[in-house]
């Protein structure tokens, strides 16, 4: 029987670890909190221009890609929209989001 090579441990290892990270949960629980309000917007297209940019990440409209459930993929995106949500959340009425402190971890 022929020895393997280095690389082909080395391969099967990442796999049964890539396989192995998938029963991790952290990142895979994708529901969103309820919204509470959303801004007055002063025209339809500025709301539909934030919503395409911005509701993803900062508001709880999360729309979660396919890849959002796989480690460690799933981990870097949950860690991402909970970090957005903390900073500027869209949808949890306005004046929250003019609080002078909110935006102080902004750069």
């Amino acid at each position: 029987m022929k020895k393997w090579s280095w690389w082909v441990k080395a391969l099967v290892i990442l796999v049964v670890l890539f396989g192995v990270i998938q029963l991790i949960p952290y990142g895979k629980d994708h529901t969103n909190p309820a919204v509470v309000a959303e801004p007055v917007w002063k025209d339809t297209a500025t709301q539909n221009l934030v919503a395409r940019a911005c509701y993803d990440c900062h508001s709880n409209e999360t729309t979660w890609p396919w890849y959002s459930n796989v480690a460690p993929a799933s981990w870097l995106l949950a860690h991402d929209v909970e970090e957005a949500r903390q900073n500027l959340n869209l949808v949890i009425g306005l004046p929250i989001l003019l609080s002078v402190r909110r935006f102080s971890r902004v750069p």
